[in-house]
C-alpha cells in the first residue's frame, strides 16, 4: 500500500466529512 494511495483516500475521506458535516448539523 502505496502512500500516495493512503493520501489519496484520506483527502477523499476527509472533503466528504466536510461535506455532510454541515448538512447534518442543519437537518
Amino acid at each position: 500500500m502505496s502512500t500516495r494511495l493512503l493520501l489519496v483516500i484520506f483527502t477523499l475521506t476527509g472533503s466528504l466529512i466536510m461535506m455532510t458535516g454541515p448538512v447534518r448539523a442543519e437537518q
